[in-house]
C-alpha cells in the first residue's frame, strides 16, 4: 500500500514512500518485509537480540573473571588474621594468613603481601618457609640486605629441622648476594659436621682470626711481640 506525502515540493515528482505492513502477514506484492529492511534479508530482529544477548553475556563471564582474580576486601581479612594472632590461634592465623598472601602475591599486591610477611614472621619466628618467602619477597624488590639477612635466619631454622639439603641451597643464594666466602665455608663446615650454626659465633671467630694474622704480620716485620716492650741493659 501507499500513502502520498503531503509535504513534498509541489514542484518536484511526487514519492511514493513503501511502509510494510507488520500486521498482516500476507501482504500486497507491493509490501516489503521486516527483516529486507534491515539489510537486504541478511539479518532479522531475532538474530540481532540473540547477538545482543551473547555480548551481554560475554561481559558478564569477563567481569566475573576479572573479580576473581582480585584480592577483595584486604583490610577485613587482614585485620582477620591480626585477631586470629592476639587469641592465641596460630593455625588459624597461618592459615588464613597464607591464603591472603597467596593472591597478594598473584594480584602484584607487594606492598601489602610484604607487610603481612613480615607480621607472620614476627609472630612464627621458627617457620623456616615464612623466613625464606619474606627473604625472597625482598631480594625480588632489590633489597640484598633485608634478603641476606632473613636467609642467614632460615639456614638456622632449616638446620634445626634437618633440611640439610636445602640450608645449602640457602647458602649458595646468600653467597651470591654478599662477598662473605669465608663465613659462608665456615658455616658449610658446621652443616656437614652437624654442629649448631650461629652467625655471630661465625662472626666473632673470623674476627679473631683476623687480629691473630695482624698479629702475626707485625711480630714477623719488628722481630718481637707488639705486646712485649723490649728492655734495654746497660
Amino acid at each position: 500500500m501507499t500513502q502520498r506525502d503531503d509535504a513534498t515540493d509541489p514542484d518536484e515528482p511526487s514519492a511514493e514512500v513503501v511502509v510494510p505492513d507488520a500486521v498482516d502477514g500476507g501482504g500486497g506484492p507491493g509490501d516489503l518485509p521486516l527483516g529486507d529492511l534491515l539489510g537486504g534479508g541478511g539479518l532479522d530482529l531475532g538474530s540481532m537480540m540473540e547477538m545482543a544477548q551473547n555480548m551481554q553475556q560475554q561481559m558478564a563471564d569477563a567481569q566475573q573473571q576479572l573479580a576473581g582474580t582480585e584480592v577483595v576486601a584486604f583490610e577485613p581479612r587482614n585485620e582477620l588474621v591480626e585477631l586470629l594472632r592476639r587469641m592465641g590461634d596460630h593455625a588459624g592465623e597461618l592459615k588464613a594468613g597464607r591464603e591472603l598472601l597467596d593472591e597478594l602475591l598473584e594480584a602484584g599486591e607487594i606492598d601489602h603481601a610484604v607487610e603481612l610477611l613480615q607480621r607472620l614472621v614476627a609472630s612464627n619466628p621458627r617457620n623456616a618457609d615464612l623466613v625464606i618467602q619474606l627473604a625472597e619477597v625482598c631480594a625480588a624488590l632489590g633489597d640484598d640486605r633485608q634478603a641476606q639477612r632473613f636467609y642467614r635466619h632460615g639456614v638456622c631454622l632449616l638446620q634445626l629441622e634437618g633440611r640439610v639439603d636445602e640450608a645449602n641451597k640457602m647458602l649458595d643464594l646468600i653467597d651470591g648476594l654478599v662477598n662473605d666466602h669465608e663465613a659462608i665455608a665456615m658455616a658449610r663446615d658446621l652443616l656437614a659436621k652437624g654442629q649448631a650454626l650461629e652467625w655471630e659465633a661465625i662472626r666473632w671467630s673470623l674476627e679473631q682470626g683476623q687480629r691473630r694474622r695482624i698479629a702475626d704480620e707485625i711480630t714477623s716485620s719488628t722481630g718481637s711481640h707488639p705486646a712485649v716492650t723490649g728492655v734495654v741493659s746497660k
